[in-house]
């Protein structure tokens, strides 16, 4: 009884609503976009997978409404996703990122594979998952390489049951990138 009432007070208490999703997307937004970091938000918010998955909807949103088109998902080695837009493909690693790392990966496009170097960017400093989660795995830039010899359908099936669980459909044209080691 007392484990199923604890479950629910935190489930109450760490509902995130929409405004105060958008609010905290705004702050990740802003803090790239100045170059600075941000404490964890799991130091000020009891998040939950769902909350921080409504941030990173709330980002998406923004970055839409500043005319960027959704082109594709990433899939981290930790089987979480983040949104791909076209202003994320670069020429080359931009300056002014805060922690930046680069990771070779695979870009697949319908039937087309090719190498791409992925540039992480985490604006949150330390945390958990959550965070991580909440401004898109960090994921600020892909570079696209050469064409290479991959197997796709793997990917793209775990890249689709995991868009299942957020309510959507992997189009056959979106971009998928996975990270390779």
């Amino acid at each position: 009884m007392g484990r199923c009432i604890a479950h629910w007070v935190r489930n109450v208490i760490s509902a995130l609503d929409t405004v105060n999703a958008r609010r905290l997307a705004r702050s990740i937004l802003e803090a790239r976009r100045e170059g600075r970091t941000l404490r964890p938000l799991t130091n000020t918010h009891l998040l939950t997978r769902v909350d921080a998955l409504k941030i990173q909807e709330a980002l998406l949103d923004l970055r839409i409404g500043q005319g960027e088109l959704l082109v594709g998902w990433f899939l981290d080695e930790s089987g979480e996703l983040a949104p791909i837009t076209d202003r994320m493909f670069l020429q080359s690693q931009p300056v002014g990122l805060v922690d930046a790392r680069q990771m070779d990966a695979v870009a697949i496009h319908e039937q087309e594979v090719t190498a791409a170097i992925l540039i992480i960017d985490r604006v949150v400093k330390g945390g958990l998952p959550e965070d991580f989660l909440a401004h898109g795995c960090g994921l600020v830039g892909v570079i696209m390489g050469d064409p290479v010899e991959f197997d796709t359908s793997r990917v793209r099936n775990e890249v689709a049951k995991a868009l299942e669980q957020r309510n959507r459909e992997l189009r056959r044209t979106d971009l998928v990138l996975r990270s390779v080691r």
